[in-house]
């Protein structure tokens, strides 16, 4: 058996030992706290010599930890969600959503009103025509809108299920807030 400890100036002391029972040769015995600070893996498996067998290694749970990494997920899925559900392919075409969106408004409320941005698609556009262009943005505006609103309304109620734990809780009470979107 091999026990690795840390030296005060922070290298790794390897220390072997004469194997006294079934313990495999290629397991080591380190403290839970090393152990996790040499893995840095929290599903990684380690030999326990009180029971003399390889289990799960668990760490000490952080709840703090382990509520940002929740609210991470409830983030990042919101996003994906976002993106995947909008016809908005680019990084341009999403920074000129709010002009479309303004010109169409504008239009549709009276098609005297100028409209430089939508007369550039049409003009490069063949066959297009500015009613069924408007009609397409307030359409897509509309259905952005309902989906971004569902989510939101989704998202802020994770988010509150997650602050009303407070400072403490346990990994069930993480796991019990379920996000879909």
């Amino acid at each position: 058996m091999k026990i690795i400890s840390l030296h005060d100036d922070g290298r790794l002391k390897h220390e072997w030992l004469a194997l006294h029972s079934d313990i495999p040769a290629d397991v080591i015995e380190v403290s839970d706290a090393l152990y996790q600070e040499l893995v840095g893996n929290r599903y990684t498996k380690k030999y326990d010599t009180l029971s003399e067998t390889v289990v799960d290694f668990i760490s000490e749970f952080d709840f703090s930890s382990e509520k940002n990494r929740k609210k991470a997920e409830i983030n990042g899925l919101f996003f994906e969600h976002i993106k995947n559900s909008t016809e908005v392919k680019t990084q341009y075409e999403r920074e000129s959503i709010v002009t479309q969106e303004q010109e169409a408004k504008a239009w549709d409320a009276n098609n005297n009103t100028l409209t430089p941005y939508l007369d550039l698609v049409i003009a490069n556009c063949p066959g297009a025509d500015k009613s069924t262009l408007v009609a397409s943005i307030l359409l897509n505006m509309t259905t952005r809108n309902t989906v971004a609103g569902a989510a939101i309304g989704k998202k802020r109620y994770y988010l509150e299920l997650l602050d009303a734990l407070g400072e403490t809780g346990t990994q069930e009470d993480l796991d019990a807030i379920v996000v879909a979107y």
